[in-house]
């Protein structure tokens, strides 16, 4: 019995017998796995090149002349109380054009995962005011609705109605001061934003007024100067051009973050 088992162990296997079936069925499994770690790893190599995103929000943006980040408004002449001159600067740069607005081009792209709608206003000196879309003269752009992913450009004009403030100091300023004496408070008041400093640029702010006294000609300011001042340097105030976004009713942004331009406005 014991020979006869031996035998049985010690005789070649034949064509067609289990342990080649096996090895047949071994190597296809291999092939299947080798396959499905190719396929995970493709996938996952896809992921990491093209992420889904799912953060929502809204890109806004302004452009200048020709639909570039460039050549933005920045200086207004008014002639009795209508623009008839725009400086457009780029740097040190600048040109002029004889028109009765500056034009920007407003962007607004949805990012937001879902359906949104939009509106725009434009405010100067904090006050909202009419402007030109498209030739007509609007007081916002009414509501837009755009897909997520979807994108629309505004081509738009506006044009200041006031001139800005210019004056200089009549005492020297200090470091930490926050009531400068002025020789005229013409055109300045609680709110506005000026520039302070010498006209070649050396130490020079911007800061904001609380408030003005026409009497003795003084102007305190929200927050202390960081340089000192000489007597005689130009305060001259700039003008705050804001692009305030609205989305589904509310304003996108937080007050004084919205995109915005400083202008000046100077008489002919």
């Amino acid at each position: 019995m014991v020979d006869g088992h031996r035998n049985m162990m010690n005789e070649p296997a034949k064509p067609g017998n289990t342990p080649r079936r096996h090895g047949r069925l071994g190597r296809f499994l291999s092939v299947v796995l080798v396959l499905a770690v190719l396929a995970t790893i493709g996938t996952l190599a896809y992921s990491i090149a093209s992420p889904v995103s799912t953060d929502k929000f809204t890109e806004f943006y302004i452009l200048g002349l020709e639909g570039n980040a460039d050549w933005y408004p920045s200086m207004f002449v008014l002639e009795d109380g209508e623009v008839v001159l725009v400086h457009y600067t780029s740097g040190d740069l600048y040109q002029e054009r004889e028109e009765g607005f500056g034009r920007v081009t407003l962007g607004v792209v949805n990012r937001e995962q879902r359906e949104a709608s939009y509106e725009i206003e434009v405010r100067i000196g904090g006050s909202p005011v009419d402007f030109w879309l498209d030739e007509e003269q609007v007081a916002r752009i009414r509501p837009v609705t755009l897909a997520h992913g979807e994108s629309r450009e505004f081509a738009v004009a506006f044009a200041p109605g006031e001139v800005c403030g210019l004056t200089s100091l009549s005492a020297p300023a200090a470091e930490g001061d926050t009531q400068l004496a002025v020789a005229a408070v013409d055109h300045l008041a609680a709110g506005d934003y000026v520039h302070l400093g010498a006209p070649d640029g050396g130490h020079t702010e911007f800061v904001q007024i609380e408030a003005v006294s026409l009497g003795e000609s003084t102007i305190t300011l929200k927050t202390a100067l960081v340089h000192d001042h000489e007597e005689d340097e130009r305060v001259a105030e700039r003008q705050k051009v804001e692009f305030v976004l609205y989305m589904d009713g509310h304003a996108y942004f937080d007050d004084g973050e919205a995109p915005h331009l400083w202008i000046d406005v100077r008489p002919f």
